[in-house]
């Protein structure tokens, strides 16, 4: 593998829609692009999670087992299972370009924010925003990342500018 066959770093996320979450997946930075694996390995693994905890908490007598709590840890437990999986295969489906990932390249971006998503799980995720006026959204935080992703931008050529919103990327001619 070269260099930009390499992930700087992944994370499992939400894919965002509209600040609607349109699925789980592993969001890579390469040097030249981000990538979103679609997998829906993440969601299978918290529902069998919460299901294989709640059953074996249901045979326990009553009010001597954790519950409802303990399929709510089951699924917490699949997530993390099912998410190191689902990071475990990213790169490679990433190399070979499956229909399930989107890739973005860094030279696209205009801009990068934080933005709170809707629904009765909200929370902030990342924004990404490209020249051509598309927008991806990922459910991790964009302190978080950002050194990275400025680390990135500034390699291919990029000046990014924190704004009150997020991140301005404006290429390095321009500035």
């Amino acid at each position: 593998m070269n260099g930009s066959e390499i992930p700087a770093r992944k994370q499992t996320t939400r894919l965002l829609a509209g600040g609607k979450t349109r699925g789980y997946g592993t969001l890579l930075l390469y040097p030249d692009k981000l990538a979103a694996v679609s997998s829906g390995a993440v969601k299978i693994g918290m529902l069998a999670g919460f299901i294989v905890v709640f059953v074996a908490t249901s045979l326990v007598p009553p009010h001597t087992g954790p519950g409802a709590l303990g399929g709510l840890l089951g699924a917490g437990g699949g997530y993390l299972i099912a998410g190191a999986i689902a990071r475990s295969q990213a790169a490679a489906k990433v190399a070979a370009r499956g229909d399930n990932v989107a890739i973005i390249p860094l030279e696209s971006i205009s801009s990068l924010q934080a933005r709170k998503s809707r629904g009765w799980l909200a929370g902030q995720y990342l924004s990404a925003t490209t020249a051509d006026g598309a927008e991806y959204g990922f459910g991790v935080k964009l302190d978080q990342w950002s050194a990275d992703l400025t680390s990135a931008l500034a390699a291919r050529g990029r000046v990014v500018r924190i704004t009150p919103e997020g991140m301005a990327v404006i290429p390095a001619a321009s500035a």
